[in-house]
């Protein structure tokens, strides 16, 4: 088992490794969706056992990337690994994966006893220099991701590579495990989930592998794209970008906003659609002013519109309106004292 964070260089040194091999040889990854299933695996198995049944004594290589990528891969394995052994077939298997929960859990509850783990770290400022002559500042710059190293003269393109290299979800928590048959992680107590850019923090959380689904639940705390949203329950999609939550709270410049239920699209441009809401530009815990509206509606960078609003000087009710679009522009905007 070959492990550790994308970009990090486990592909390209399994394939020089076996470039290098005079003998038989398959590499198989399975980074694609449509590939994510046992039988798509075990085809791949077979096209390696009959290179190995070709070679005889000297047996061959098989090496299967993103194998976390393969919902239920570690019984598969055990199973397929326990068929070559019986029948004394010499097949050599390496195992690529970058995504630490879901490999772990299958290492340790199907092939306990049936590996060895290599695990290769992200690159540090001496071995960067010495391989692409990388200064401190670019080091710092780019990130510890060879993958990105080539394309330092596009800045684009290596600032993609290293987003990408931090793709891979990463779950911490004081008790984590994970379900091979099912493919769900649960994680509680102090639980913190990464992927890409986006950071949740919760009480407890549950990750479904075939949906792409983090369900947060108790003090849920996410920060994405530069905005914080808060609730008591998050879902949220890490291949969309989309979430939906319960008592949310959040801000989108200049406001401040909670609500009963809502779909927060991927974009965070798009129009954004609440309701049984409060908003305020008041940033404290009790505003001193506020609007309440049955629906709303935000259109960012452009305006807010309420249907059915009052307005609150405090906790005291002043004012109700059927209907009032709230430009987001300070020289158009409403403004409320003492703000």
């Amino acid at each position: 088992m070959v492990a550790g964070p994308r970009q990090a260089g486990k592909t390209t040194l399994v394939r020089q490794v076996l470039d290098r091999l005079e003998g038989q040889w398959h590499y198989a990854s399975a980074d694609e969706p449509m590939l994510r299933d046992s039988a798509w695996l075990r085809a791949q198995w077979e096209r390696a056992r009959l290179l190995a049944r070709d070679a005889g004594v000297d047996g061959a290589v098989f090496a299967i990337d993103e194998v976390q990528k393969i919902v239920g891969w570690s019984e598969t394995v055990k199973r397929l690994w326990d068929e070559d052994t019986a029948a004394d077939l010499s097949l050599q298997v390496v195992i690529l994966g970058s995504a630490p929960l879901l490999v772990h859990g299958g290492l340790v509850e199907s092939l306990t006893g049936r590996f060895e783990q290599i695990r290769l770290p992200h690159w540090s400022f001496v071995e960067m220099q010495e391989a692409f002559s990388l200064s401190l500042d670019q080091f710092l710059y780019f990130g510890a991701y060879p993958g990105a190293a080539s394309l330092i003269g596009d800045p684009g393109g290596a600032l993609s590579a290293a987003q990408e290299a931090v793709s891979s979800i990463q779950i911490q928590s004081t008790d984590t495990s994970f379900d091979e048959t099912t493919g769900v992680a649960r994680a509680s107590g102090d639980v913190e989930v990464n992927y890409g850019t986006t950071t949740i923090f919760a009480d407890t959380a549950e990750y479904h592998q075939s949906t792409g689904d983090v369900f947060a639940r108790g003090n849920v705390t996410i920060y994405k794209d530069g905005g914080v949203f808060s609730g008591e329950e998050i879902i949220y999609n890490i291949e969309t970008g989309e979430m939906t939550a319960t008592e949310l709270r959040s801000a989108l410049a200049p406001i401040f906003y909670e609500t009963g239920q809502v779909e927060v699209p991927s974009d965070t441009q798009q129009m954004l659609e609440l309701k049984q809401s409060l908003f305020t530009t008041h940033d404290q815990k009790d505003p001193n002013y506020k609007i309440k509206a049955k629906t709303v509606r935000i259109y960012p960078g452009d305006k807010v519109v309420f249907k059915s609003a009052t307005v609150y000087a405090g906790g005291v009710p002043i004012l109700w309106l059927p209907y009032l679009s709230q430009p987001l522009d300070d020289e158009l905007g409403y403004f409320f004292t003492p703000g």
